[in-house]
């Protein structure tokens, strides 16, 4: 969404127009859930999340300034409402699940599920396929929050290492760092040169 949409529509939800927030939750709530889906590891616990996330913006749009760009400071606050749960769910379980690295519904074949073939896959290139997500799935959950919300958003969302520096409140070249790290510790994982 542009960001001059966005501040007009900011300013109107600020005036009283509150049906104008649907707009911002129909811009942004598939990359909010497809990056919590990612960390969390469940459709449901993302979804709640997602909704917490919308549900703080709404009480908190009068603090947005609007020369800041939306989408930073509507991703910070979905990260620190995941970090939160997360931190809290650690307590109840350890993370031993295979973690999925698209979100349910996805369009193409990365779904660890089992759900998707690539277009013109035998069984066994499939079976393969699937295999190295599940791996790699497995591997990311294993990576420390920061670097795993870090390679997350550099690649799920295309962020430039600016955008990601924003989101996670670092310089650029602290999250190109936080990048790198996890990619090299998630091909230490998989066993990968």
């Amino acid at each position: 969404m542009e960001r001059l949409r966005e501040r007009e529509i900011i300013t109107r939800v600020l005036a009283g127009e509150r049906e104008q927030f649907a707009c911002l939750v129909d811009a942004y709530k598939g990359q909010l859930f497809h990056i919590a889906y990612v960390m969390t590891g469940t459709a449901e616990e993302a979804d709640d999340l997602v909704q917490e996330t919308f549900a703080k913006v709404y009480e908190n749009l009068y603090r947005f300034d609007l020369e800041r760009r939306f989408f930073s400071w509507l991703y910070t606050i979905c990260l620190n409402t995941v970090r939160r749960h997360l931190k809290r769910r650690s307590g109840r379980e350890q993370v031993g699940r295979t973690m999925p690295v698209a979100a349910p519904g996805g369009s193409d074949h990365t779904d660890v599920s089992g759900n998707g073939h690539g277009a013109g896959d035998s069984a066994e290139e499939h079976y393969h396929r699937q295999e190295r997500l599940a791996r790699l799935g497995d591997s990311l959950a294993m990576l420390p929050v920061d670097m795993r919300e870090a390679v997350a958003l550099r690649f799920l969302n295309e962020l430039s290492f600016k955008e990601l520096g924003d989101i996670l409140e670092v310089t650029p070249e602290a999250a190109k760092m936080r990048v790198y790290r996890g990619l090299a510790r998630l091909k230490e994982l998989m066993g990968e040169e």
